[in-house]
C-alpha cells in the first residue's frame, strides 16, 4: 500500500471540538484501500488527548482527505464539489437537525443522532481559502468503536 498521507497541523482542525482537551500527538493508517469510498482517502487516527487535568486519554477517529494520488482522481470524483458538501452536512445540516428535535419538545437525552460525532474539518492550510485544495480534511469519530456496532474501543486502540 502506498505511503500514509500526512496530517498536517491536525490540532488546529479538532481542538475547537474537544472541549478543553488538547491534541498531544496521532498516529494513522489507511481504514480503506486507496481509492475506495468514491476515491476519497479514508484513514483511521488514533489520537492521544491530554485532559485540563493533566491526564491522557486516546481517541479514535476517522479522517477522510480528498484523493491525492492524480489529477484524473482528482476531476473524476470532484472534491471541490463532493468535500464541500459533505462538510455542509456536519457543520450546518447535523445541528440543524439535533435544534429541530429539542425545539420539537423531545429530551435532549433522548434526542437522535444521525450522523457521526464532528470533530471539525478544513478545505485548505489557508484559513482565508475559499477553494479546497490536497490539505482538506474531515475529521469524524470512529463509529467501529462506539455502540453503532460490535467492536469495542479498547479492541482498536
Amino acid at each position: 500500500m502506498d505511503k500514509i498521507p500526512e496530517i498536517l497541523n491536525l490540532a488546529q482542525v479538532v481542538e475547537p471540538f474537544l472541549r478543553g482537551q488538547k491534541l498531544i500527538s496521532f498516529t494513522s493508517k489507511y481504514l480503506t484501500k486507496p481509492g475506495e469510498n468514491y476515491g476519497s482517502i479514508m484513514l483511521a487516527i488514533c489520537a492521544k488527548l491530554q485532559n485540563s487535568d493533566g491526564s491522557y486519554k486516546k481517541l479514535p477517529l476517522i479522517a477522510k482527505l480528498p484523493p491525492l494520488s492524480s489529477k484524473e482522481l482528482w476531476n473524476l470524483f470532484k472534491p471541490e464539489v463532493t468535500s464541500l458538501r459533505e462538510n455542509a452536512i456536519y457543520l450546518d445540516l447535523s445541528p440543524s437537525i439535533r435544534q429541530l428535535q429539542i425545539d420539537s419538545g423531545i429530551a435532549e437525552n433522548e434526542v437522535i443522532d444521525l450522523y457521526a460525532k464532528f470533530y471539525g474539518c478544513r478545505i485548505s492550510l489557508d484559513p482565508i481559502a475559499t477553494k479546497l485544495d490536497r490539505n482538506a480534511v474531515l475529521v469524524l469519530e470512529d463509529l467501529r468503536c462506539s455502540a453503532y456496532n460490535h467492536w469495542k474501543q479498547e479492541e482498536y486502540i
